[in-house]
């Protein structure tokens, strides 16, 4: 029997938690009403929260489950030893090597949600009297079409994490992380739109030569590479870990200039448009329209291709919101137990990220010629790029935008915590600092000068303090 009860231990994720993360977010829910940029997701220490938002991406590792399963969690501003938090919290994820179950396990799954099939491969060595260790994952998760209409879904994932234990207090692993994934995505719906097609509707896709043809993708590949040393005794606890992330997050859309729009759900095509006007109500254009979008309710994509052929111009055109990052990144974290009682945690961060912005061509669906330019402005504000006004954009070519973002991060944070039999304490500092640069590559016609070449650096200081106090009552 102990009286020493630091909260509650558990092997699995708070099932409150769990469900608000997984399906309740679907519906946007929030917890506690802040967003998830809130919650610190960190893998053997690296920060996997995007600069841009401050979002975790859970896809730069989806479909190693295994892998990724050996978790600890911190709730809201509870005393954490992994770093300073998140007002959400933190999750730790750690991918040590020689701390997998050994063994090889093979597992298949068929589901009707965003895949229906899934097939994953996981292999563990142990940690073997040689002091080596190896892991290895592989996966495949696939879909021609996933519960809402048009779809499609790949994704493949692999994992490998090596470690050379060099005594008992001092252990090396490397660990490669990819995840490959690209899913077409599903519109949201209006109650009107959900009442005259259904729960599986979407409007994103058409036909085009009798295959379903999604309209919107998002592609993600962003590989992780680290490189950590732990050392560890009785009452020292250090980690320190170097990582380096590359890779591209797109999300593709259909576009259109000087044109109607292609989207069949838009609100001028549906019948509530015919309805509201109170007292000049046209019930047969309402009618009509009621009819085509229950029998149609599609993309025309031969249409689209027609209308292009006939003005020898991309009018319509499928591009891309592209977003290219390198992440270097170093962590170093130490935690030191003084006595039974009380332990000090101390660490530093320094991130460096190069993040390349730009809408980037992909289909101009018949079209021979795109005029980069903004067609609700005149006169040179009418131009995106007046550097090269001139150029006509082809499959490939970037356009719209351009600029690169450099954002150098260091932060550094000092908690203590103590444990008693009925109380329990913590208080901690965190001191950061942000610069960070934005290079315009394209010389935009609205904003001539702000545009182009270097906004100059912005540097930002950050202090932040937190403390908690428990007392148990039994």
């Amino acid at each position: 029997n102990s009286n020493y009860i630091p909260g509650f231990f558990q092997s699995s994720k708070d099932v409150f938690l769990k469900s608000a993360a997984y399906n309740f977010s679907q519906a946007w829910f929030k917890i506690r009403g802040y967003d998830n940029a809130y919650g610190e997701v960190r893998i053997n220490g690296i920060p996997m929260n995007k600069h841009h938002d401050g979002r975790p991406q859970w896809s730069n590792w989806g479909g190693l489950n295994d892998m990724v399963r050996n978790q600890e969690f911190t709730m809201g501003l509870s005393y954490s030893s992994l770093g300073f938090g998140g007002l959400l919290g933190t999750t730790e994820i750690n991918t040590r090597t020689s701390e997998y179950r050994k063994g090889l396990k093979v597992a298949m799954a068929a589901t009707n949600k965003m895949y229906k099939n899934r097939l994953m491969l996981t292999y563990a060595s142990g940690l073997r009297k040689s002091g080596w260790a190896i892991a290895l994952s592989a996966s495949a998760r696939l879909a021609e079409e996933g519960y809402i209409e048009g779809t499609p879904y790949k994704s493949y994932a692999a994992f490998v994490s090596v470690e050379k234990e060099m005594d008992r207090k001092n252990a090396i692993f490397i660990t490669g992380i990819a995840s490959w994934n690209r899913r077409g995505k599903s519109a949201p719906m209006t109650e009107e739109v959900f009442q005259l097609k259904g729960a599986e509707y979407n409007s994103y896709w058409g036909l085009q030569e009798n295959t379903k043809r999604n309209s919107r993708f998002k592609e993600i590949f962003e590989p992780i590479v680290m490189i950590t040393h732990q050392y560890s005794n009785k009452k020292t606890d250090l980690k320190s870990t170097l990582s380096y992330q590359y890779g591209h997050i797109g999300n593709s859309r259909l576009g259109y200039q000087n044109a109607m729009n292609p989207d069949p759900s838009y609100w001028h095509y549906l019948p509530s448009n015919f309805l509201k006007n109170l007292g000049s109500e046209n019930f047969e254009g309402a009618y009509l329209a009621q009819q085509n979008f229950i029998e149609k309710g599609q993309i025309d994509w031969e249409n689209l291709y027609l209308i292009n052929m006939q003005n020898n111009e991309a009018l319509y055109y499928v591009y891309e919101d592209r977003n290219e990052d390198i992440a270097v990144t170093f962590n170093s974290r130490i935690n030191k137990i003084l006595n039974s009682g009380i332990h000090l945690n101390a660490g530093i961060l320094y991130q460096h990220v190069s993040s390349d912005n730009f809408a980037l061509m992909h289909d101009m669906l018949g079209g021979k010629t795109f005029h980069d330019i903004n067609p609700y402005a005149e006169g040179q504000e009418r131009y995106n790029n007046l550097i090269d006004s001139d150029k006509l954009v082809t499959n490939g070519s970037k356009f719209n935008y351009n600029y690169r973002l450099y954002v150098d991060k260091i932060s550094t944070h000092l908690q203590g915590a103590f444990f008693k039999k009925k109380f329990e304490g913590h208080a901690s500092i965190r001191f950061s600092n942000v610069r960070s640069e934005r290079i315009g590559k394209f010389k935009n016609g609205s904003y001539p000068e702000e545009s182009f070449g270097s906004g100059g650096v912005r540097s930002f200081n950050d202090f932040s303090f937190k403390t908690g106090l428990t007392y148990k009552l039994n």
